[in-house]
C-alpha cells in the first residue's frame, strides 16, 4: 500500500518479462482486482505510477502469468498470518 501518489522504483536480479500490478484488496477473505496495469521497465529496474485513486489499495507487481499464484499468497497472508515463514 504505497499512501501517496508518485512512483515507485524498484531494482531487482530478476528479468521482467511481462510485469504487471494488479491493484486491489482482500475482501471477505478473498483478493479483488480493481484494475491491471502495465509497468514502466528499464534494465533492471521496474517504475510503477501510483495515482490518488490506488494509494489506499495493494499493489500486487508480478509476472503477468503468475497472478494467480500471488493473488492465493496475498489471500492466504490476511487469513493465515502464523502461516508464513
Amino acid at each position: 500500500m504505497p499512501l501517496e501518489a508518485g512512483k515507485v522504483h524498484l531494482t531487482s536480479e530478476a528479468a521482467w518479462r511481462k510485469a504487471v500490478v494488479e491493484v486491489g484488496e482482500v475482501r471477505g477473505g478473498a483478493w479483488r482486482t480493481f484494475e491491471t496495469v502495465g509497468v514502466k521497465r528499464q534494465g533492471q529496474e521496474v517504475q510503477v505510477k501510483v495515482t490518488d485513486d490506488q494509494v489506499c489499495s495493494l499493489l500486487l507487481l508480478c509476472e503477468a502469468h503468475d497472478a494467480p499464484r500471488w493473488r492465493r499468497a496475498v489471500e492466504r497472508a490476511m487469513n493465515e498470518p502464523r502461516a508464513l515463514p
